[in-house]
């Protein structure tokens, strides 16, 4: 286990090799509210994980409707 501080803005750029991964279990034990984003690269190493389809969106960005 690791504990970490974090701060309003703070963002991290991380890569990782074909079969490597990195799994969030968060808790806050502070006392302000912690907003955690993850946002998974489609070109990345490895394949993307499936999601359910109630939770999938499609590809945004320039082009997209």
């Amino acid at each position: 286990m690791v504990e970490a501080t974090y701060v309003a803005g703070q963002t991290s750029h991380l890569t990782y090799r074909p079969g490597e991964f990195k799994v969030h279990d968060l808790e806050n034990i502070g006392d302000t509210e912690l907003i955690f984003t993850t946002v998974e690269f489609l070109d990345g190493a490895n394949p993307p994980l499936p999601l359910p389809a109630e939770t999938a969106v499609g590809p945004q960005g320039v082009g997209s409707a």
